[in-house]
């Protein structure tokens, strides 16, 4: 049976869950409060109208609704622009395409011509902004401020979890390089002898091709003698994550590269202070010395420095942290995100935006 009324198409194509997919899922049951939206990908999470291809494609074909010149397919991976450009060659314009850009570097030569094609793109941010076509607009990605939010009791939480110590400093996602583990696990390494109450969380999954990365890390951290002071989870489901931020007094993202980086967003909503390094989204969260402080990527001394700030004045880490929140909330929710979204979306389909 297929849903006509159907205004809106987001793709999600790829099987492993992402922050692109943790995105896509916090964003639709605000989308879906302004739009008639289906969602063709993984079924990682419970999403209603989960579409098949066959629906997708006979929505796609179909006739637009009254009042609408066509519908929209939101894409936001390379090769989602790719299989949007056949389907909108196939149904002979009767789809628009948007594409939301965060990466922050040059892109190829093909890249370059497929994002030319599309109808809208929508970047991240301004720096997003500086490696894409014209773009239609800028739009964060927002946080979901009704699931992530502060633990009434952080300390009873973090007691009920059997953790040692009782600071938790945590990094939060993939356990690889790119990430920037390394230097966390170097920061701490130094940090933590000064600091006996605190404890380094690495929260997030371990794939096998990163297994001899973690295996090197796991080893300087025994012969330090601090193997005791840091706790690493494992794969967390997504809808436990925030338990994770809860529980963390400090959260610390040092990628090299970071495309945009939720992690930060999200756990300042959950009361954290927060540490990250210059790249990504993690400037527009962070006002150094106001909301967090920013550390130069790949460098330990400056995220050492940080941390030791942090630790040596609670009540100081405390006040940036509610500062962080605050700014979160004001400018960062997702249904901030999903109206801006919508007057694009409104532009294409020749209808209002709401």
């Amino acid at each position: 049976m297929v849903n006509r009324q159907i205004e809106i198409i987001v793709t999600n194509l790829k099987r492993r869950h992402s922050g692109v997919s943790s995105t896509i899922f916090a964003l639709l049951p605000w989308q879906r409060k302004i739009h008639q939206v289906g969602y063709l990908g993984s079924a990682q999470t419970p999403v209603a109208r989960t579409m098949g291809w066959g629906q997708a494609l006979r929505v796609s074909f179909s006739k637009p609704s009254p009042g609408r010149c066509c519908r929209i397919w939101h894409v936001r991976r390379d090769h989602e622009m790719v299989i949007a450009l056949l389907v909108r060659w196939l149904a002979r314009g009767r789809i628009k395409i948007v594409f939301t850009s965060a990466a922050q570097r040059f892109h190829g030569r093909f890249v370059r011509w497929i994002t030319g094609k599309m109808d809208a793109v929508v970047a991240t941010s301004q720096a997003a902004a500086g490696f894409c076509p014209p773009v239609a607009a800028i739009i964060g990605h927002g946080v979901d401020c009704e699931k992530f939010h502060p633990a009434e009791d952080r300390a009873q939480l973090w007691q009920a979890a059997g953790l040692p110590g009782s600071v938790g400093i945590g990094v939060f996602g993939r356990v690889r390089e790119e990430k920037g583990i390394d230097v966390f696990v170097a920061a701490l390494l130094a940090v933590l002898p000064e600091f006996p109450a605190a404890t380094a969380l690495i929260v997030g999954e371990c794939r096998p091709g990163d297994q001899a990365f973690k295996d090197r890390l796991v080893e300087k951290i025994r012969a330090a003698g601090l193997e005791h002071r840091f706790v690493w989870t494992g794969y967390i489901p997504n809808d436990q994550v925030q338990v994770w931020y809860q529980r963390t007094a400090i959260a610390v993202a040092c990628p090299r590269y970071e495309g945009y980086g939720l992690t930060l967003f999200e756990a300042a909503a959950c009361g954290c202070a927060v540490v990250g390094s210059k790249t990504g989204a993690f400037p527009l969260l962070i006002e150094d010395g106001k909301t967090g402080y920013l550390t130069t990527p790949g460098e330990v001394k400056s995220l050492s420095r940080a941390l030791r700030a942090m630790l040596s004045e609670p009540q100081r880490r405390q006040e940036l942290a509610q500062a962080a929140r605050e700014k979160v909330r004001r400018e960062f929710s997702v249904e901030h995100e999903a109206r801006q979204l919508a007057e694009v979306y409104g532009q294409l389909l020749g209808g209002p935006g709401h």
